[in-house]
């Protein structure tokens, strides 16, 4: 019984480590260990898909769990778009970052006041947001360390994501207000 507790306990493990990786993985960038960053994003990013499958596959799903992995992602996108911004000194991906980062705030903000009252679940889409905003960030990377970063590559490669990013708010837009006009 208590080897099978802890087994149902990995997955939360995971992600407790992916949110004490990220700003490790942000510094070390910032820092221009670049390789190392790299390595450890690509690392983290693919934990966040074996966490949610270990707690299906274990049947491990858990409240906690449920909290802890948009929060483990949002910290992760945070930590490295501020790296970047700074690594990269380019204009046009902090604004891109701001955008994104200005949709994860008010997104935040609706399923803070909603708490209790409103039930507001991750979409589908928010999901394939997360991992295409993570593909992003390693390609981002990964073009940097090869000094082939350039405003025409960052709009290529972000003016998508921040589409996607805010197309995936409008469903929580759209249930927060629902259940605003429920509750007057």
């Amino acid at each position: 019984m208590i080897i099978f507790m802890k087994h149902k306990s990995i997955p939360n493990i995971l992600t407790i480590l992916r949110v004490l990786a990220s700003p490790v993985c942000a510094l070390l960038w910032a820092e221009g260990i670049h390789v190392t960053s790299l390595s450890l994003m690509v690392v983290i990013s693919l934990s966040d898909g074996l966490d949610g499958y270990l707690a299906r596959r274990l049947d491990a799903q858990s409240r906690l769990g449920r909290i802890l992995d948009p929060v483990a992602d949002k910290v992760l996108v945070a930590c490295m778009l501020v790296a970047l911004a700074h690594g990269l000194e380019s204009s046009l991906f902090v604004v891109m970052a701001g955008l994104i980062l200005l949709r994860e705030f008010l997104v935040g903000a609706m399923r803070e006041d909603a708490a209790g009252s409103i039930v507001i679940h991750v979409s589908i889409m928010a999901k394939w947001k997360t991992a295409l905003q993570l593909i992003a960030i390693i390609a981002t990377m990964f073009l940097a360390m090869l000094n082939m970063m350039n405003n025409v590559i960052l709009l290529l490669i972000w003016v998508p994501i921040v589409a996607i990013t805010w197309s995936s708010a409008l469903g929580y837009i759209q249930a927060w207000r629902h259940g605003v006009k429920e509750q007057q």
